[in-house]
């Protein structure tokens, strides 16, 4: 039903029945489900618009103007009627720009709709086409705001693009808030003065801000509420906050934040974000690409509360604290990565390539510290003074000159954590400083001088492994002191260190003539070019095989967090404490299990095995560990024995892929669809059904490569001991037997 002018009319019904009564009130009525829906209060705007007498009630009598609208607007959300109050405004594509330096000035419950053609019935209707609003009045960016919503709630801008103000002291050039607003579906750019400033309730939804510019926040500059949501804040610029200056509360929900940069000759700080004395909360989130000139390429907090939630910190750069700079402030990192962060070389020393902790509270929980670079000290994190607690969390693939994964300062605890595959060019690949580890593994470090898996003294290990690491010169594993009251630890070799021997409070401590081998499922390696911090560097498998004796060395009591705590999971989430005591070393061994099956003949190819279908003999079945459907030279194998029966004992918790290699004239008939079983064991599980059936007649299609390596013996049972590397599965047993079938498949 098309909109008329001047007196409406609207028919309603009454008890005495139908009748109709003058209406001054603009409305639509419009069916929606078999219903008379009331669509009222919209003014609309239409660059385009020739009509002679505009009066904004349809798109054929649009305003051609914005500013009209909203003076229309005014007057008539002021007069004594109040059914004739606008709440929208309908704004067809094209360019819009205020009357006055002020930029258009919001009012009390009235929202901005842009992205219209200008034909559209409803809001659902819109073509998406760009609706620009514009502080360019002649040329030279003369609007301090484009919008201005000053002390006004309810408002919300929806589908614009707010272009070309110019603030002063980063008070807002594309928006100023200090009411209630919602951003949403919309482009902020290519404003000075911040993209927007929010000293109100803002939040920020669907939208971009990019490439505006600003003293303090190029994107935005907070010091009210901000919420901001499913958006992007991009390649903004600022002396400091490139994306964002924070100094109140910032809630940031499944967003990115990348090449911002924080730029100036003194102290630029937080290339991301800038947070001073507020509380923010980033959840689902990444912070990427950013940088500074000073501190804090992706984050800078002082004196306020930071926390990362499920998030990514990674490639962002500044001098100090690459990926993150909090100082005399709360750190919570939880269940987020940290990765590829890196200083900039300057005529000063640099810390932190991932975290730089000063004089502060800092946890993190469930994490992952990797891949950053400090040039020289800290790759992976510099705590410097104040408290920092590790737990659950993986630091590895970090470097540095000095302390490559943790230089630690102040009071630091890591529990249940793994520090490995960290290359130093000097001191401490693993760690350096003073701290406590609990139930953690230090492994597979690397120092180009001293201490490949710790230097320094003050260190206090309990049911922690630390061997496979690598020094230049002095240290392989511990270079320095370990406090005595240490107890239940695995040391491999104990060059260089002092303060625990062998066989004293419960600690296993090899020699250099001796090593202990902790029996890792696989061994860090630098790969083949034999240097770590290179692309083929294999961290490892830092879970425990079944004959490792780490199993049930440690010590129960001192299984317990910073606060004193019992530990309740392992890295894995696995239970802490199984068997008889603790295991040494970040992972709880669990009870390995076993893979049996038969492979028999399938005469009639039918899939299923009948009475009269018996087992083959010598026929490789074997462990598909890098899922490439084919049996490659160093996975695991078994031969099926007289009646057809293959076993792969002992092995560890995981999922495996079992194959069945083919052979010229026969064709498998069971499993049917991959060709492979994908068998996950629990602990102590014995899964039994693992059935092949094949068919003689035509070749097989499945499973071959250039190796065709098979092994045969003259006995019914056969007994390889591999060292093999395991990519499929966690943990695996290197003892593979394959034995005659078991009662339960003689049939």
């Amino acid at each position: 039903m098309r909109r008329s002018f001047g007196k409406f009319w609207q028919r309603f019904s009454t008890p005495s029945g139908n009748r109709l009564l003058p209406n001054r009130r603009p409305l639509r009525v419009e069916t929606l489900e078999g219903r008379w829906l009331l669509s009222i209060g919209t003014l609309h705007v239409d660059a385009d618009s020739a009509a002679p007498t505009p009066d904004g009630q349809a798109w054929e009598t649009a305003y051609p103007d914005l500013q009209d609208a909203l003076d229309q607007t005014a007057v008539l959300n002021t007069d004594a009627d109040a059914e004739n109050d606008i709440t929208a405004i309908w704004i067809a594509e094209g360019a819009y720009r205020p009357t006055t330096r002020e930029g258009f000035s919001m009012l009390d419950a009235v929202s901005l709709y842009g992205g219209f053609f200008g034909d559209e019935p409803d809001l659902d209707s819109r073509h998406g086409t760009e609706t620009i609003l514009s502080g360019d009045l002649d040329g030279n960016r003369d609007a301090y705001h484009v919008v201005y919503a000053n002390n006004v709630s309810d408002v919300t801008l929806d589908t614009l693009t707010v272009t070309d103000g110019s603030a002063r002291n980063s008070d807002g050039g594309g928006i100023y808030n200090d009411g209630e607003m919602t951003v949403i579906n919309s482009t902020i750019s290519e404003n000075s003065g911040s993209g927007i400033r929010n000293s109100g309730t803002l939040t920020v939804t669907n939208s971009t801000i990019s490439d505006n510019t600003a003293g303090f926040g190029g994107g935005i500059h907070n010091d009210g509420e901000l919420t901001f949501t499913n958006s992007t804040i991009s390649d903004n610029l600022a002396h400091s906050g490139g994306g964002i200056y924070n100094l109140a509360g910032l809630t940031v929900t499944n967003s990115t934040i990348s090449g911002n940069e924080a730029k100036g000759i003194t102290w630029p700080n937080g290339g991301g974000i800038y947070n001073s004395g507020g509380t923010v909360t980033i959840t689902g989130s990444t912070i990427s690409e950013n940088s500074s000139g000073d501190n804090g390429g992706g984050i800078y907090s002082t004196e306020g509360s930071f926390t990362i939630i499920n998030s990514t910190i990674s490639g962002n750069s500044a001098e100090d604290g690459a990926g993150i700079r909090i100082h005399f402030g709360t750190l919570t990192i939880i269940d987020s990565t940290i990765s590829g962060n890196t200083t900039v070389v300057t005529d000063f020393p640099d810390f932190g390539g991932g975290i730089y902790s000063w004089y502060s509270e800092t946890i993190i929980t469930g994490s992952t510290i990797s891949g950053n670079w400090a040039h020289d000290q800290g790759g992976g994190i510099v705590s410097a003074g104040g408290q920092t607690i590790i737990t659950g969390s993986t630091i590895s693939g970090n470097s540095s000159r000095d302390a490559a994964g943790i230089l630690a300062g102040g009071t630091m605890t890591v529990a249940n954590s793994t520090i490995s595959g960290n290359s130093a060019g000097r001191d401490g690949g693993g760690i350096r400083g003073t701290l406590t580890v609990t139930n953690s593994t230090i492994a597979g470090n690397s120092a180009g001088r001293d201490g490949g898996g710790i230097h320094g003294s003050g260190v206090t290990l309990h049911n922690t492994i630390v061997a496979g690491n690598t020094a230049g010169e002095e240290g392989t594993d511990v270079d320095g002191p370990l406090e005595d009251t240490s107890s239940h630890n695995l040391i491999g070799d104990d060059s260089d260190m002092s303060g625990i021997v062998h066989g004293e409070n419960g600690n296993l401590v090899g020699t250099a003539a001796d090593p202990i081998d902790p029996r890792f499922v696989r061994m860090p390696s630098p790969g083949a070019d034999g240097q770590w911090g290179t692309e083929d560097d294999d961290y490892g498998d830092l879970h425990l095989l079944p004959e490792s004796p780490a199993i049930d060395a440690g010590d129960d009591a001192q299984a317990v967090d910073a606060d004193g705590n019992p530990l309740l999971s392992d890295l894995d989430g696995n239970p802490r404490i199984l068997g008889g005591s603790v295991d040494m070393g970040a992972y709880e061994s669990l009870t390995p299990g076993d893979i049996l099956g038969t492979l028999f003949n399938d005469h009639d190819g039918d899939g299923i095995r009948d009475d009269h279908e018996p087992g083959i003999p010598r026929w490789k079945i074997y462990l598909d560990q890098n899922e490439n459907g084919l049996w490659d030279p160093d996975e695991l194998f078994a031969m099926t024995g007289p009646h057809g029966g293959y076993s792969f004992t002992e092995l560890p918790v995981g999922t495996y892929s079992v194959g069945l290699m083919p052979r010229s004239g026969w064709t498998q008939t069971l499993p049917d669809a991959s060709g492979f079983h994908t068998v996950t064991l629990e602990p102590g599980q014995t899964v039994e059904d693992a059935l092949f059936g094949n068919s003689a007649g035509r070749s097989a299609a499945k499973g071959a490569n250039s190796d065709n390596r098979h092994v045969v013996s003259e006995e019914s049972d056969w007994l390889w001991q591999l060292d093999l590397p395991t990519p499929k599965s966690s943990r695996e047993s290197r003892s593979v037997r394959a034995v005659d079938e078991l009662m339960a498949f003689e049939q």
